[in-house]
C-alpha cells in the first residue's frame, strides 16, 4: 500500500466534521494503471476523509488522479510527508489568532441576530457563551484567545522579540508555547466573565483590556532584567552552555 495508515476507529471524527457541514479542503489524492482492465482508482492521500463521505452517502468525490504513475515514487513521496516533512500543523499562535478572529465574528454575529449597533457590547462573555449553546466550549476558548492574541500583538511587548512563534528555531530564547504555559495560563482569567464586554472600558479599567496590559507590563520586565542588550541572536540557544 502507497498510504500505510489504515481506516480506523479515527474516521468516526471526521463523519461528524462532514455530518456538521466542514468541509475538509484538500482533495483526495489517487492512481489508476490503465493498463489493468478494471482500471480501478485506488486513493492513497485522503482516503480517511473520502471513506467519510461515502459512509455519510456521497456518492461524487473530487479525486487528482496520477495515470500509470511511478509507484516508486509516489511510495516514496507518502514516505517524506510522514517522516522528513511531518505534515506540519498551525503553530500556536496561528491558532490563538484564528481563535481571536472566531470570536469577533461571533460578537458581530450576536449584535447582528439581536439587531444591535455595531459600538454597543453591552452584553456579557456569559451572555454570548448561552447564545451560542451548541459552541460553547469552543467559544470560551475564542474568548481566551483574544486575550492571547491581543498581548502577542500588543504594539509595546517587548519580550515577543525574543520569542520563537513555531517553537523550532534555536535563534531565540523562548517559545511560544512556554509563554502560552506560564504568562497566559497563570494572569488570563480562564472563565467567562458577566460584566458587560463594554465594561469600564472609556475609563480604561475594562477587566480584559486591564489583563492584557498587566500581562505585557510583566513580560516587559521579564525582557529588561533578562534578554535586553543581553541576550545575543548571532549566538542563539544551540550553542548555549559554551
Amino acid at each position: 500500500m502507497i498510504n500505510p495508515r489504515s481506516i480506523g476507529s479515527n474516521i468516526s471524527k471526521l463523519i461528524t466534521e462532514f455530518y456538521s457541514g466542514n468541509p475538509q479542503l484538500h482533495i483526495s489524492l489517487g492512481w489508476v494503471d490503465l493498463d489493468e482492465e478494471s482500471s480501478q482508482i485506488r486513493v492513497f492521500d485522503g482516503q480517511h476523509k473520502a471513506a467519510a463521505q461515502i459512509i455519510l452517502g456521497t456518492r461524487r468525490i473530487p479525486v487528482r488522479v496520477f495515470i500509470n504513475p511511478d509507484k516508486e515514487k509516489l511510495i516514496l513521496t507518502n514516505f517524506r510527508a510522514g517522516t522528513s516533512l511531518k505534515q506540519v500543523a498551525f503553530d500556536k499562535s496561528i491558532q490563538r489568532h484564528l481563535g481571536s478572529t472566531l470570536y469577533f465574528d461571533r460578537v458581530n454575529r450576536y449584535q447582528n441576530d439581536l439587531g444591535l449597533e455595531e459600538d454597543n457590547l453591552n452584553f456579557s462573555e456569559k451572555q454570548l457563551i448561552n447564545y451560542f449553546k451548541g459552541e460553547s466550549r469552543e467559544l470560551k476558548r475564542y474568548i481566551l484567545d483574544a486575550v492571547r492574541d491581543k498581548v502577542t500583538k500588543h504594539d509595546e511587548n517587548k519580550l515577543m522579540e525574543y520569542v520563537d512563534m513555531g517553537g523550532r528555531a534555536k535563534e531565540k530564547p523562548l517559545s511560544y508555547s512556554t509563554i502560552d504555559k506560564t504568562f497566559y495560563s497563570f494572569f488570563i482569567h480562564q472563565d467567562a466573565l458577566e460584566t458587560p464586554i463594554s465594561y469600564k472600558m472609556e475609563e480604561g479599567k475594562n477587566p480584559r483590556t486591564l489583563e492584557a496590559e498587566q500581562i505585557t507590563r510583566l513580560m516587559n520586565v521579564i525582557a529588561e532584567e533578562i534578554f535586553l542588550e543581553k541576550y545575543d541572536f548571532e549566538l542563539g540557544t544551540n550553542q548555549i552552555e559554551k
